[in-house]
């Protein structure tokens, strides 16, 4: 009669996560995946400062197939909309021997904005802005000039030429991207320097529903949240701003008396009860 051989038990590599649960460990591919498509670039996180992700992704390049390398590139732009991090991706392939075949056509499709072609080269050149005993910069870089590979100056020929769209024959010049700048008012702005001073140009009833509106998300904070002291001092400047706003509405600031509005019972009270909560956290 056979025997039956037991089966040997094979022991996946396990890993810690930052909160110290053990995980199955991946591939170098899905950690290099899962590390671009979550960050961007130099930024920190919440587990881990910017310069110890891009590391990160510099050693899993190394460790990765170039072709695999080069579509996630061209995905995390053109799919992803990420505008840095490709290009970094594709300057630590160039370092690469083996996979800088794949680096002319992978900056062909992944420039596709002037500004681009000098943001690769000062990845390239690793140009960084000098700063003097206090940290400020001073105008001045710093740059490790080298010479540019074969491969790199065909990606960026290739792509420069997108961007010559002129028309000789009409002196027409196509404008394949413009950027647009649009300004808003933040009244909740995140640094506690910059706190609204003032609204104008407003009626007096769309000036009270912009005070009832303030007060309602004030009053939400307040009930949904548990607040640092540096929060509070923000709690008190928006507090301050919605008295000043109170009072230019009943019109005590205005020097003429005899067109003061009156008095917003319900709004005063609302106040009244927002300042007393206040006052017991």
């Amino acid at each position: 009669m056979p025997k039956l051989v037991p089966k040997r038990r094979v022991e996946e590599k396990t890993v810690k996560t930052h909160e110290g649960a053990t995980v199955r460990k991946c591939g170098d591919f899905e950690q290099l995946k899962r590390s671009v498509l979550s960050c961007m670039l130099w930024e920190e996180e919440f587990y881990e400062d910017g310069k110890t992700i891009t590391s990160r992704i510099a050693d899993l390049i190394k460790k990765c197939d170039g072709q695999s390398v080069a579509d996630l590139t061209v995905a995390a732009r053109t799919k992803y909309k990420l505008r840095h991090t490709p290009l970094f991706m594709a300057r630590e392939s160039a370092r690469n021997e083996k996979q800088r075949q794949f680096v002319a056509d992978t900056l062909a499709k992944i420039v596709n904005r002037p500004d681009e072609l000098s943001a690769f080269l000062a990845l390239y050149w690793d140009v960084k802005a000098k700063t003097d005993r206090n940290g400020k910069t001073t105008g001045e870089v710093t740059m490790k000039k080298q010479p540019i590979a074969a491969s790199v100056k065909k990606g960026l020929a290739r792509a420069f030429v997108k961007f010559d769209e002129y028309d000789r024959e009409n002196g027409v010049r196509t404008i394949k991207e413009v950027v647009l700048y649009e300004g808003s008012a933040v009244l909740w702005g995140a640094n506690d320097m910059t706190p609204t001073l003032d609204v104008k140009a407003l009626t007096k009833p769309q000036q009270q529903k912009n005070v009832y509106d303030r007060l309602e998300r004030l009053k939400s904070a307040i009930r949904n949240g548990s607040f640092t002291d540096e929060t509070f001092s923000l709690l008190e400047i928006e507090f301050c701003q919605l008295q000043k706003a109170v009072s230019e509405i009943e019109g005590t600031k205005k020097a003429d008396e005899a067109t003061k509005p009156p008095v917003d019972a319900n709004l005063l009270k609302a106040l009244e009860q927002f300042n007393n909560t206040l006052k017991n956290f």
